[in-house]
């Protein structure tokens, strides 16, 4: 006897449906993941502004006046950053100009001292070289244009959607509406703990960046490098985001140290790479696990992860990602235990 399965409309309407979206979310993943990263680092910075803009209220200063006042705060951070490395790179910029004919006079030489007889090319390869060259070269730069607008777009509706979070109070429980009403109470428990332990990370990773930038400064200054400071207080900054401080750290460090001494040069990226070293691999972990209760080795795997998978974007979000989907589960199973605790036993 043959059985006969057959689906109504509705079954492969919802199976049309179902693979619509999964299309969607395949061909537009960037787009999404973009917008996820603005999404949660609006959040992330509303955690950060909230518990200044709670106790402000003690004052009777509403929260929007304390997110345009921490705007500004960051605003004035950003131009006292730019305005402490212009000295920086102007120095780097005189040395520059002051080795280039001595620089130049010796590669001079070294070449005339090389014969390269039938090995050089001809003067049409070398034209066809260059006009690809500046072809490469224009095709990045307009990338690179482009890159930085979206950078700037996200970046302002960032800020924008932070200060809605801000000033809206009410905002995370307008959600739980979509939540069936037995339901409402332990999301909302759910919710409380998830951005309590986001509020312990946004803190850690300052934390992280003060460390960094007080145990580099501080290592400079003892080893004499121009500009040590200034140095210091733009990874400190720029810190908030693993790793690109630490590289922009070295590269004006180095520059810097240049300047004195080959080997004192040597020494900046040793002192660099053990302290970097020691925030992200010792201090951070150890951070994150007593901020938010999760695994040193959990940390590494997550940042490891972010960085193959979204690059420097993917290593800022790697810790807030795990922490929200940890917090996810635990709940979901600590909810998943409380009906069989309170069952009566037969």
């Amino acid at each position: 006897m043959t059985i006969t399965y057959r689906l109504s409309l509705q079954a492969w309407l919802s199976l049309a449906a179902l693979a619509l979206v999964v299309w969607l979310l395949i061909s537009h993943s960037a787009a999404l993941l973009e917008l996820g990263f603005v999404l949660l680092g609006a959040l992330l910075l509303t955690l950060a502004i909230r518990p200044f803009a709670d106790y402000l209220t003690r004052y009777y200063i509403p929260h929007a006046v304390t997110a345009m006042l921490m705007y500004s705060g960051l605003l004035l951070l950003l131009v006292l950053v730019g305005r402490l490395l212009v000295p920086v790179v102007e120095t780097e910029i005189a040395q520059v100009r002051q080795n280039a004919p001595q620089l130049w006079n010796t590669v001079e030489a070294q070449l005339a001292s090389l014969s390269f007889g039938g090995v050089a090319p001809s003067t049409d390869a070398v034209v066809q070289n260059l006009v690809q060259q500046i072809d490469t070269l224009f095709s990045s730069a307009v990338g690179t244009v482009a890159g930085l607008g979206r950078l700037l777009v996200d970046g302002f509706a960032l800020l924008i959607l932070s200060y809605f979070f801000t000033t809206d109070t009410g905002w995370n429980g307008r959600l739980l509406f979509w939540i069936p009403p037995a339901q409402q109470p332990r999301v909302t428990q759910m919710l409380d703990h998830l951005q309590e332990r986001l509020t312990r990370w946004v803190w850690a990773q300052i934390l992280i960046s003060l460390f960094f930038a007080v145990t580099f400064g501080t290592g400079m200054g003892l080893m004499h490098v121009p500009f040590a400071l200034t140095i210091a207080v733009v990874s400190g900054v720029l810190g908030l985001i693993p790793y690109v401080g630490n590289i922009i750290a070295l590269l004006f460090a180095t520059l810097s140290a240049l300047t004195i001494s080959p080997a004192l040069a040597l020494w900046v990226v040793v002192l660099n790479l053990v302290v970097g070293n020691v925030a992200a691999h010792i201090l951070a972990p150890w951070l994150y696990g007593r901020a938010m209760g999760l695994h040193s080795a959990w940390m590494l795997l997550a940042l490891l992860c972010g960085a193959k998978i979204a690059g420097v974007m993917g290593v800022f979000f790697a810790v807030p990602v795990t922490v929200i989907i940890t917090a996810v589960l635990q709940e979901t199973q600590l909810f998943s235990r409380a009906p069989a605790a309170a069952a009566p036993d037969l």
